[in-house]
């Protein structure tokens, strides 16, 4: 079975100072090895201050990248009902029948929220950062901010912070389904959701691979913009690249 490992280096040179390059021996360094289900289960990585959080199929490790040696493992797997349900279901499979985190999304000071796809239906979770606690996000976000596929690159990002309340935009895909739908949830309120198609510009089957928040400046008055990054296949007439890179 396929494993990844993960190494974490910190290497300093002194060569502005006219000294030789330190060698580092990698040998018998500290290191983390996430075996996962299948040898292509992608991980989902995401590097908040000093801590390197990495979602796997029922657990989300917790590295520490100034002492790699001090971690913490945060266990959140389906239940045996769930995944015994999952197998019956058409999309389900032994493959697909675990929890495997999907998101991984700084929320406000005090919490991250994460999404998994728990076997049967996506789910959204809040983990309190101060003890590691994971506790339901379904009171204040009403749909799920992952697709259901654990090869589907998608991706996140933090609208509007209002306090103990925040605003995620995500791009999701339920199971079995090839349309791609931009979501955005509102505090204690319903989400706002856009089905993404040809005639919406964007392909039904784009790649999502990024995203981020920027303030632009349009005619004097300053705007709040989220622009997303994603692969698609090439529409402009004569265009000899099958597939594109766009961000919108």
């Amino acid at each position: 079975m396929c494993s990844t490992k993960l190494i974490l280096l910190l290497i300093y040179s002194m060569t502005s100072m006219g000294h030789e390059p330190i060698k580092v021996n990698y040998q018998g360094l500290p290191s983390h090895i996430f075996q996962p289900a299948t040898p292509n289960e992608p991980l989902k990585l995401r590097l908040i201050g000093n801590k390197l959080f990495v979602g796997g199929r029922g657990l989300l490790y917790v590295l520490n990248t100034d002492n790699i040696t001090s971690n913490h493992r945060v266990q959140w797997r389906a239940t045996p009902d769930e995944t015994e349900v999952c197998q019956y279901l058409p999309q389900g499979s032994l493959e697909k029948c675990y929890n495997f985190i999907r998101m991984i999304q700084p929320y406000n000071s005090s919490h991250l929220l994460l999404c998994g796809t728990m076997a049967i239906e996506r789910q959204n979770q809040f983990l309190r950062l101060s003890d590691m606690d994971l506790s339901s996000a379904d009171s204040m976000i009403s749909t799920p901010l992952c697709s259901y596929e654990v090869d589907d690159p998608g991706c996140s990002v933090l609208g509007e912070v209002g306090g103990a309340f925040s605003s995620v935009a995500a791009t999701t895909r339920r199971a079995g389904n090839t349309n791609t739908n931009l979501v955005k949830n509102l505090p204690m309120r319903k989400h706002i959701q856009a089905t993404l198609g040809r005639s919406k510009m964007v392909d039904e089957k784009a790649e999502f691979v990024g995203s981020f928040a920027y303030d632009d400046v349009t005619s004097g008055r300053l705007e709040k913009k989220l622009y997303f990054v994603f692969g698609e296949d090439a529409r402009e007439p004569g265009s000899s690249n099958g597939h594109a890179t766009r961000i919108a």
